[in-house]
């Protein structure tokens, strides 16, 4: 019986009408697309409306010599927010270990 080599045969002759397909489409010109078309139009429009200038302007350098830093104040400035009061459950653990203060053990 002869199938492995009828198989070889029909997967090679598969393969190339199947690159032979694929060679033909790839050569067939493309249609442009109306999306395509559209954004070609509106760059032109675009293009139109803001021309490029031939000679763009370079940017400004910077400054080499930057201002100098302000000093710092020598007096602090105190903070603008209270502090929050205590929460309940810090008051609660102090209160009991001030009662049950024994001193240190030795």
């Amino acid at each position: 019986m002869q199938f492995p080599s009828l198989f070889r045969t029909l997967l090679v002759a598969a393969v190339v009408i199947g690159a032979t397909v694929l060679a033909s489409a790839a050569s067939l010109p493309q249609p442009e697309s109306h999306l395509q078309r559209r954004a070609a139009g509106l760059e032109q429009s675009i293009a139109r409306r803001h021309p490029v200038p031939s000679s763009p302007t370079p940017p400004p350098s910077p400054n080499p010599n930057p201002p100098p830093a302000p000093p710092p104040s020598p007096v602090p400035t105190p903070n603008p927010y209270p502090s929050p009061p205590p929460s309940p459950l810090v008051i609660s653990k102090s209160k009991s270990k001030q009662a049950g203060d024994k001193g240190p053990n030795k």
